[in-house]
C-alpha cells in the first residue's frame, strides 16, 4: 500500500526506481500527518474506502541488514504483528530474497571500523 503514490513529486530526488519510489512522511501521529497534507495541499484522487480488517494481507520482510537491528525493532515488529494477528489481519514474514540482497540492495558492506562502505 503506497498511500502517498503519485500525491509527491520526486522531481529534484535521485530515485531508484519509479516504481518503487514512492515518497511520503513519518510523523509521531495521524493528526501530524493530516496537518503535513494540508500545508502540502496532499488529496486523495478517490477517497479510501473501509475495508473489514479480515481482509487484509500484510507481509513483514526482513532485509538482509536485519541482523544488524537493535533489540527493540525486533520486538516492535513482533508487537506489531501481534496486534495485527488480535485484530484479524492475516499477517506472514518472510526474509528478503539473497539474490536481492547480493545484487541491487547489497551495495552496502560493513568495512573493519563497523562503518558502512559502498
Amino acid at each position: 500500500m503506497k498511500p502517498t503514490f503519485n500525491a509527491i513529486s520526486p522531481e529534484g530526488q535521485k530515485t531508484f526506481t519509479p516504481t518503487f519510489d514512492t515518497f511520503g512522511f513519518f510523523a509521531r501521529s495521524v493528526e501530524d500527518l493530516e496537518l503535513i497534507a494540508d500545508v502540502f495541499k496532499l488529496r486523495d484522487d478517490v477517497p479510501p474506502k473501509d475495508m473489514p480488517l479480515e481482509r487484509l494481507s500484510i507481509a513483514l520482510t526482513k532485509t538482509p541488514m536485519w541482523s544488524s537491528a537493535g533489540p527493540g525493532t525486533p520486538m516492535a515488529m513482533a508487537k506489531a504483528v501481534a496486534i495485527l494477528e488480535h485484530n484479524r489481519v492475516k499477517v506472514t514474514t518472510d526474509d528478503f530474497p539473497m539474490a536481492m540482497g547480493n545484487g541491487q540492495c547489497g551495495h552496502l558492506k560493513n568495512n573493519t571500523k563497523g562503518h558502512h562502505t559502498r
